[in-house]
């Protein structure tokens, strides 16, 4: 693999460790591009097209297996099982398993011959890329987001974070702290940022305190609620 596209096949003996350290107990993750990028190597100054080049070669070698199930792209580690000999399994993967030929990835970016092309240190014309694992995830979002005002620019904000379900999670427990807050509550919401703003400044990271005194009424439960699960998770911290 080293040998493979120069520079880029030295990065695959890189990127295949990490994303086998972060496939999960079945050796499975999703595979698009910019996931593998943000969830395996994020600070990387690699642009998504080389980790497409890469994914691409390592499947090509068969260490992974990349296939669509929908319009989602995972991989499967080939032999995962035989190098986690003492791994204790969940029952069932989260993630489907490779539907086989029927799911085969072809390349976004092919090489016609990895060894002699010098194509791999150029910028060829991107294709489309397939859906990402993030792009579902949005709507959930915007359900749960108070102000639905600029949805297109909230949209652009998302596609650039694009964020994992474990992100998600994060943000959806941020706006349950935030909606109870008190300048979220002010002037009938007036105080509230947009959403692409919200998503811009990674607002989820604020850190929010909730005065049950100053909460109207109807929203004392909630606040009470939101409080002590903050109190537990600093107790778990």
């Amino acid at each position: 693999m080293l040998h493979a596209g120069g520079k880029i096949g030295e990065f695959c003996q890189v990127l295949f460790p990490l994303i086998v350290a972060n496939t999960d107990d079945w050796g499975r993750m999703p595979a698009d591009a910019f996931t593998v990028k943000n969830v395996v190597l994020p600070s990387s100054r690699r642009p998504e097209r080389d980790f497409e080049r890469a994914l691409s070669i390592i499947d090509d070698v068969g260490l992974i297996d990349r296939y669509r199930v929908g319009e989602v792209i995972y991989l499967q580690v080939i032999q995962f099982d035989a190098h986690q000999p003492n791994l204790h399994k969940r029952l069932t993967s989260k993630f489907p398993e490779s539907p086989g030929s029927s799911g085969k990835i072809r390349p976004n970016l092919r090489e016609s011959n990895l060894r002699e092309s010098n194509l791999i240190q150029s910028n060829p014309e991107p294709c489309l890329p397939a859906q990402r694992a993030a792009d579902s995830l949005f709507a959930q979002f915007w359900d749960a987001y108070p102000k639905k005002k600029a949805k297109e620019a909230a949209l652009k904000a998302w596609d650039k974070r694009r964020p994992t379900s474990e992100l998600l999670s994060a943000m959806l427990s941020a706006l349950e702290r935030q909606k109870v807050s008190p300048d979220w509550l002010k002037d009938s919401g007036r105080f509230i940022p947009f959403p692409a703003t919200w998503l811009n400044q990674a607002r989820w990271t604020d850190e929010v305190e909730v005065d049950l005194q100053t909460l109207p009424e109807n929203k004392r439960v909630s606040g009470l609620m939101v409080g002590g699960q903050a109190f537990l998770n600093r107790r778990q911290g």
